[in-house]
């Protein structure tokens, strides 16, 4: 077979384009979301529906509504509450349209879903290989409460009545149990639940303060509570540390204060209040009380909090007006600066980081 000069330099040309996209598919892998950042975005209340943006830390790359573009234009639904990762599991919840749907973390295509069963649905919680629990606000005191969520069915079991708007949930790994905050949800509460996952039940309330929202539970086992209070109730909300089975130290807090989590050593807390980022040092016990660490100079309303062991950066998220694209602002808590700022989907709510 004869080749022309100019068939050979086509031919050589061919070969090195096949190298090259051999080489930038092994670096970048299409649909692969293994080690970076899931960002949960509501998406506008009440219609619409919520999106999960992703950001890759290695190669600095953000993308958004990843769920539509490895599902063919699929939505979500109305509110996108959470994403919680499992034994090879995404799970996401959207609370408005009472909506479960399960994928796959790594491609982000969906693996079944359900939407029956649930009522006002919030977060998800694996127990065993058989059950999850999925807290829910419902919409009456047998709906508020725990749903025990079947792996090999796919339905929900029952629920267990914990309180009025079941919100955070968390394993005690000290004392034992599953604790729930019962944030009121459409009523008013001011307890955590503690659940037998033995038996399904409720075995202790322990009262804390008005709209418990968040919980975590730090490096000595002790669990911190947050408390917003209502709108409608005068007063400010509440820090509370839960040691033993009971309220230890209680501090005032900004009113609405939420979103409480830890860093990396479990030893420093921080939440949103008045919209600024507050902190509390658990080294030093006593009296501190929290007080303001920061906030981002170009934020409008900051809506969620997360803490990023890999890199030990903070990330903020802004919901500015519920109706444009948010931002996530990711701060190193060291120097108190920002070090990236990107532009989610509407309303970015939490961060589920890999």
């Amino acid at each position: 077979m004869f080749f022309s000069k100019s068939h050979f330099s086509v031919l050589l040309f061919a070969c090195a384009l096949m190298v090259s996209s051999c080489e930038l598919g092994d670096e970048q892998p299409s649909g692969l979301y293994q080690t970076g950042v899931f960002i949960t975005n509501e998406g506008p209340f009440g219609s619409g529906t919520g999106t999960v943006s992703y950001y890759d830390r290695d190669v600095d790359a953000l993308k958004n509504d990843i769920f539509g573009t490895e599902n063919g234009g699929a939505t979500i639904g109305n509110v996108l509450q959470s994403l919680t990762l499992n034994n090879g599991k995404g799970y996401l919840i959207a609370n408005n349209a009472n909506k479960l749907v399960v994928v796959d973390p790594k491609t982000f295509k969906t693996e079944s879903s359900l939407a029956t069963g649930l009522s006002l649905p919030r977060y998800f919680f694996h127990i065993d290989a058989n059950r999850a629990y999925i807290t829910q606000f419902g919409t009456d005191s047998a709906t508020s409460g725990v749903a025990v969520y079947d792996y090999t069915t796919k339905t929900i079991a029952k629920v267990i009545p914990t309180g009025k708007g079941a919100d955070r949930i968390l394993n005690n790994t000290t004392s034992g149990g599953i604790w729930v905050t019962n944030s009121g949800g459409l009523s008013k509460d001011s307890t955590v639940a503690i659940i037998s996952s033995t038996a399904d039940s409720v075995v202790q309330k322990i009262k804390v303060g008005l709209g418990p929202n968040s919980m975590v539970q730090d490096a000595n086992g002790d669990v911190w509570v947050l408390c917003g209070g209502y709108f409608d109730r005068v007063g400010s909300g509440k820090l509370v540390k839960i040691r033993n089975g009971a309220v230890e130290l209680s501090f005032d807090v900004p009113k609405y204060a939420s979103n409480l989590i830890l860093d990396k050593a479990k030893t420093t807390l921080y939440f949103l209040a008045d919209n600024q980022i507050y902190t509390k040092d658990l080294l030093n016990f006593g009296a501190n009380a929290p007080s303001v660490f920061l906030k981002p100079a170009s934020a409008t309303y900051l809506y969620s909090l997360g803490f990023d062991a890999r890199t030990g950066y903070l990330w903020c998220g802004d919901a500015l007006d519920f109706k444009q694209s948010g931002a996530v602002y990711i701060i190193d808590p060291t120097t108190k600066t920002e070090k990236k700022k990107l532009t989610v989907g509407i309303a970015p709510n939490g961060f589920v980081f890999q």
